[in-house]
């Protein structure tokens, strides 16, 4: 059966991605849920979204939260990776698929929820 790492940037609530990986798990196959923790409103990520060409986004990834997210995905050794967004993480998306596929060459990189359905 397939391993399957689930990845939500910045919504700790992200029924979803639960709701997918408890249907994966019924059906025989292994997850892992990775929950970036919300931002605090005190915490100004600006800088980080203009370093990391991206804008739009409510939330920034910083290299160490990368890093960690990345030894997370590796120690999991997935076959695929999703990855679930709306509309206001589409840039952070976008920049953690494209390290994603450098790190990861030839692990399927997926994306769902509210954006990448209507999009």
């Amino acid at each position: 059966m397939a391993k399957v790492v689930l990845i939500s940037p910045y919504d700790q609530y992200t029924l979803g991605v639960r709701y997918l990986s408890s249907a994966l798990k019924n059906a025989g196959h292994q997850t892992r849920i990775i929950i970036h923790r919300q931002v605090h409103h005190n915490r100004n990520p600006e800088s980080l979204r203009v370093d990391q060409g991206y804008s739009g986004a409510t939330a920034a990834c910083s290299e160490v939260e990368y890093q960690h997210t990345k030894e997370l995905i590796k120690d999991f050794d997935p076959d695929f990776i999703g990855i679930s967004l709306a509309s206001q993480s589409f840039g952070l998306s976008a920049w953690m698929t494209e390290r994603f596929r450098k790190d990861f060459p030839g692990i399927p990189i997926l994306w769902g929820g509210a954006d990448p359905t209507l999009h």
